[in-house]
């Protein structure tokens, strides 16, 4: 497991992950079919969060050093006439303008719940744009199914290889094992796999959690987020 996490494109698994890490992470936490919830809403949400978190960091929009968000400005001197003409901005591009707009850096438990508030949404958002997800409204709620149960199945497919096979991660796929077990997705992603491949999973969280701070830290404060909300909701 020799490499350095860093950026996206630098190798620490083979192969390059189809999907947005958020997007892969919504499939991992709904069923395949259904899109029915697979663990706790505020689980799902926060990990949601610090997944957008983590693209921004991957992409190169932000950094995260000892547990403090900040956006690398990489806004265009340009007139306003201009700025106004420009498309509609990306998911990955309003969140990195709310960070960017803020006068002083926030930490990452303030983001996980500034983010998790509406990240559910906005990844569905994102992920039905590109044709990944229908939404199914009524007079009264909506519901979003995968639209394919082929592409929902890829990142559990994608990561059980990896684990099965003893291959080395590429970032995006790092983080996402991590936040995974983070949000207590690895039991039913996980089910079933092979002594070997779960003895090789454990190997990985810890060399995740030795070579990348970043990762580390948005994993220790997913769980003291969820951690905290459970507690919430035991004295509610």
């Amino acid at each position: 497991m020799a490499g350095d996490l860093g950026r996206a494109g630098s190798a620490v698994l083979g192969g390059a992950a189809p999907l947005a890490l958020a997007d892969d992470f919504w499939f991992l936490a709904h069923d395949t079919v259904t899109g029915g919830l697979r663990l706790h809403e505020q689980a799902r949400n926060y990990g949601l969060a610090a997944c957008l978190l983590a693209e921004l960091w991957l992409s190169g929009w932000a950094t995260i050093e000892a547990g403090m968000v900040g956006a690398v400005d990489r806004r265009p001197a340009a007139p306003a006439d201009l700025d106004a003409q420009r498309p509609v901005p990306t998911l990955i591009e309003s969140v990195w303008a709310q960070i960017v707009h803020e006068h002083w850096r926030h930490s990452i438990r303030t983001w996980l719940t500034v983010l998790g508030l509406d990240a559910n949404q906005r990844v569905i958002d994102r992920m039905a744009a590109a044709g990944h997800l229908h939404v199914r409204r009524s007079r009264r709620s909506a519901r979003a199914e995968p639209a394919s149960w082929n592409t929902a199945g890829l990142p559990a497919v994608r990561l059980l290889t990896y684990l099965e096979r003893q291959r080395q991660l590429l970032a995006q796929d790092a983080a996402l094992l991590a936040l995974v077990e983070a949000t207590g997705l690895s039991a039913p992603v996980f089910d079933g796999v092979s002594d070997q491949a779960r003895q090789y999973h454990v190997q990985l969280l810890g060399h995740i959690a030795q070579q990348s701070p970043v990762v580390a830290g948005l994993v220790a404060q997913t769980r003291a987020a969820i951690a905290s909300a459970a507690l919430t909701r035991g004295h509610g």
